[in-house]
């Protein structure tokens, strides 16, 4: 049987560059880890930054990672045979970037997929042979300032119209077919509805696994068609945050023959990652089987998702208008009444149009693009 080991988010930082750089895996990650990773017949993991020493921060929402070249000889002692490219921050230094990352991992003797100047580059599925058996990785992301486009690199952005097509196609061609895809919303532990009928689809389309990534925290699974889907794996080593959902995650050991999972706790250690201890262990998979039997009944993903919209609902809507501070300042102290004054329900009900319509929001899509490239 070929025995897989996927590993979620890595992004070395510079409370950790050093040691990672160093390569003695063993002290970044603990005898148990090494221990599995060596006894892993394919090792994957998320690569979600670029290995470069250029700073060209890319436009975009969000936070900028770069991580030294040097910190690839962690993933190169740690037997890891595939980084998954296609993420929101891959590009986050632009093309030079993204080839400083390529080309540092294949010095190293590391696969990557996910990425490329157009959309048949960037899709191009990871196949290769175990023993009797025809394995194939492909690996999607959401769109978040990182599609291919007027020739900038980009990752394997979801489309419906292309994706399902790609899963169906490679399908036919292997034995075995995993879709990693980078989705989720961030530390929530659940997938949305939508999410959760993608997946589902791309089960119905042959793929054998899916799990999903992006989510910064463990979320929960579901068995579909016979087929596993993972909801959430956490991270696997990224040392930007001390929120308490990003202090464990789950490398996922698969088996391609049958198709069974075995998810593998971990937990952070400083500024690195370990086994998690027994106990610890317990109570994740305890909590990961109890968000599991709430996700089957009925109603609950609808009635979560909604809770947590509402719970959210300034957070979301500010940044839809922009995310002004003094616009948030102002609207704080006066009790959010300038928010009804500006925006009331006719305005409101127009920027949701605008979201909620196709035709209108591949205009405004296009409108808003238009100043991302301005200049200044």
């Amino acid at each position: 049987m070929a025995k897989l080991l996927i590993c979620g988010d890595f992004s070395p930082t510079k409370s950790n560059e050093e040691i990672l750089s160093n390569g003695r895996i063993d002290e970044c990650i603990g005898k148990e880890l090494v221990s599995i990773f060596n006894n892993s017949d394919f090792v994957a993991l998320n690569l979600e930054t670029s290995l470069t020493n250029l700073v060209n921060p890319k436009t975009k929402r969000g936070q900028i990672n770069r991580s030294l070249p040097a910190t690839v000889n962690f993933l190169k002692n740690a037997n890891v045979n595939l980084c998954f490219l296609a993420n929101n921050h891959v590009i986050d230094n632009g093309n030079d970037g993204v080839l400083d990352t390529i080309n540092t991992l294949k010095k190293n003797g590391i696969e990557c997929m996910g990425v490329g100047i157009n959309r048949e580059e960037a899709s191009k599925p990871y196949i290769f042979q175990y023993k009797k058996q025809k394995i194939a990785f492909i690996n999607l992301s959401n769109v978040e300032f990182n599609e291919p486009e007027n020739g900038e690199i980009g990752v394997n952005t979801y489309n419906p119209l292309f994706s399902f097509d790609l899963i169906k196609e490679t399908k036919s061609k292997v034995d075995f077919l995993i879709v990693v895809f980078h989705s989720g919303i961030e530390y929530y532990t659940y997938p949305t509805p939508y999410l959760q009928m993608i997946c589902r689809k791309m089960i119905e389309y042959g793929a054998d696994f899916v799990t999903c990534q992006h989510s910064h925290c463990i979320g929960t699974y579901e068995i579909y068609n016979e087929k596993t889907i993972i909801y959430g794996q956490g991270n696997f080593l990224f040392d930007d945050s001390s929120k308490e959902l990003e202090k464990t995650g789950l490398l996922l050991q698969l088996d391609t023959y049958s198709g069974t999972v075995q998810p593998i706790p971990i937990k952070k250690n400083g500024a690195l990652v370990m086994l998690a201890d027994s106990e610890t262990s317990n109570e994740i998979l305890e909590k990961y089987e109890g968000r599991h039997n709430e996700l089957l009944k009925e109603g609950f993903i609808n009635e979560c998702f909604h809770s947590y919209a509402i719970a959210h609902k300034r957070e979301y809507f500010n940044s839809c208008v922009g995310y002004n501070k003094i616009y948030k300042f102002i609207n704080r102290i006066s009790g959010y009444s300038l928010e009804n004054y500006i925006f009331n329900k006719v305005s409101k009900m127009r920027i949701y149009n605008m979201l909620d319509s196709i035709s209108l929001r591949e205009v405004f899509t296009e409108v808003m693009k238009s100043y991302r490239d301005e200049e200044g």
